[in-house]
């Protein structure tokens, strides 16, 4: 239940951090955490206490790829 249906993929933080987008898709649902693998092998977790997601999480929207790269969390070519 934790994430809901729209959670099923999300970005990959640790590639975010590394300046790539990548889809992790989730690996583990919980009742307030959902366990997230990337393609690099990346996993984390993602706490869903406050509810689930009400908007598909995957893939990012135009508008926050721009936010990113305006914040240098991701190069613009990717």
């Amino acid at each position: 239940m934790a994430g809901g249906k729209l959670a099923q993929s999300v970005s990959c933080l640790i590639c975010l951090e590394e300046g790539q987008v990548s889809e992790a898709r989730r690996t583990y649902e919980g009742d307030e955490n959902d366990e997230y693998t990337c393609p690099k092998g990346h996993k984390f977790n993602m706490d869903w206490s406050g509810g689930e997601a009400t908007t598909p999480l995957w893939p990012p929207t135009e508008e926050l790829k721009r936010a990113m790269e305006k914040d240098g969390k991701i190069g613009g070519s990717r």
